[in-house]
């Protein structure tokens, strides 16, 4: 199980504790938003700490929408999306890996959607994440 490295619910992260928590990873993270907003507008972050048997996550927002969650680990980051039936259909037909396809198909379906989450340690998964990102901007 991944744990957040952020769990003291009265220190609310800033740039630099997520520079140094996330490490080399920290260039995926701004490469993703960055590339988000230049094709889709402003992202909105929003830090959101859940309880005290948990940790602080990074909300991105688009028009007042959720559009993927991000929580900071030790030099990674876990990235969470809860897609839609349009949104799973798009990656369907994708060219994302298949063994995205199967995750996210073999997902439990919840009334907001299937969750899909998975560790950004690499450009690759980096792309990917920006690929599901793209995905859902263009269907909810």
């Amino acid at each position: 199980m991944v744990t957040g490295i952020f769990t003291d619910s009265s220190i609310k992260p800033d740039k630099q504790m997520m520079i140094d928590a996330l490490g080399n990873t920290f260039k995926y993270w701004k490469d993703i938003k960055k590339s988000l907003e230049k094709d889709f507008g402003d992202i909105t972050e929003e830090w959101k700490f859940f309880g005290k048997n948990t940790w602080w996550v990074l909300k991105l927002i688009h028009k007042g929408k959720n559009l993927l969650f991000i929580t900071p680990c030790d030099k990674f980051f876990r990235i969470s999306f809860i897609f839609g039936d349009k949104e799973v259909l798009a990656i369907e037909h994708s060219d994302l890996p298949n063994e995205v396809k199967t995750e996210l198909r073999n997902a439990k379906k919840f009334i907001e959607g299937r969750g899909y989450h998975f560790n950004v340690k690499t450009q690759g998964d980096a792309r990917i994440a920006l690929k599901l990102s793209a995905i859902k901007l263009r269907n909810y």
